[in-house]
């Protein structure tokens, strides 16, 4: 049986000691420029989502991150854990923090993918430094390690094909795009909305409201949707476990609201030779307002 020490709470429950304990030596290790530290945190053949939101680079490159960040005015840092999610295996924990300058301000907030080694040691397996679009200015990291990948051509298919059901307010083909053991945040994160959804069956559920404004009839317009969604895959890396992680951007249209656009990240994976989503979160600019993990 695997025991963990636990700290505190927030709306995902207890969060685990060695979240709050890596968190606060990841903000040690970059408040002292000792960025080589910051990237021993990481596991080898992970991948992580700089400030820009526009690209995923492999963990090996985690210390120029964060020394590019440090270098383009990033003060020295707090971390906070938000929020904590278990797998139902609890050999990988979903993280949602807040990182904070000198005098509490807000810089917008972090996902953390939390994963065991071989040897039972907790590493970051992927994140996504989403930090405010104010604070600081869009970041710049210099040429990866290795090019970054064609997008693969299943990904070509499937994600079109995702979004014009969505459009379309076909809720049984969308939902076929996502893994049955479906759990994790849902909702506006920066709202007294944001949950959890613990299957697939509570994904769907959270889903009808929005999909049954999406498909009421009229013989004159035809489908009177709320909500026009655009999403394009800009990037894919696949990490060591042989996951794919995919950052796209997107933009919804409302007919009687003002528009909104983001970035998402997206893991797939490979189940029975059918590639499904197993988590996403969406990023509003670049700060998260909300997720849904699967596995």
């Amino acid at each position: 049986m695997l025991l963990l020490a636990l700290v505190g709470t927030a709306a995902g429950g207890a969060i685990p000691s060695f979240i709050a304990d890596s968190d606060a030596r990841l903000a040690a290790l970059f408040n002292a420029g000792n960025f080589t530290g910051v990237q021993d945190l990481y596991m080898p053949g992970g991948a992580l989502v700089p400030p820009t939101c526009d690209t995923l680079i492999p963990s090996s490159m985690a210390a120029e991150v964060f020394k590019n960040m440090s270098a383009a005015g990033v003060p020295t840092i707090k971390l906070t854990p938000l929020e904590a999610y278990p797998d139902s295996n609890v050999t990988v924990y979903h993280e949602i923090g807040e990182a904070t300058s000198p005098g509490n301000v807000s810089l917008g907030f972090y996902y953390v993918r939390w994963q065991q080694n071989d040897d039972g040691v907790w590493q970051i397996a992927a994140d996504a430094i989403m930090l405010a679009e104010a604070n600081p200015a869009p970041l710049q990291v210099s040429e990866p390690a290795q090019p970054a990948p064609e997008l693969p051509s299943w990904l070509k298919v499937l994600w079109p094909a995702a979004v014009a059901a969505y459009n379309r307010g076909d809720m049984i083909t969308y939902l076929g795009f996502f893994n049955d053991g479906a759990s994790g945040p849902a909702g506006q994160y920066n709202t007294s909305l944001y949950q959890w959804l613990n299957s697939k069956a509570d994904l769907q559920a959270y889903l009808t409201p929005i999909f049954a404004q999406k498909v009421q009839i009229s013989p004159f317009v035809g489908v009177m949707g709320v909500q026009t969604y655009n999403d394009a895959p800009i990037a894919a890396y696949m990490t060591g476990d042989g996951a794919w992680w995919v950052i796209s951007t997107w933009a919804s249209a409302f007919p009687t609201s003002p528009d909104i656009s983001g970035h998402s990240l997206t893991r797939f994976a490979d189940v029975d030779g059918v590639w499904q989503i197993v988590f996403q979160v969406e990023m509003l600019g670049a700060v998260a307002i909300g997720a849904v993990v699967i596995q």
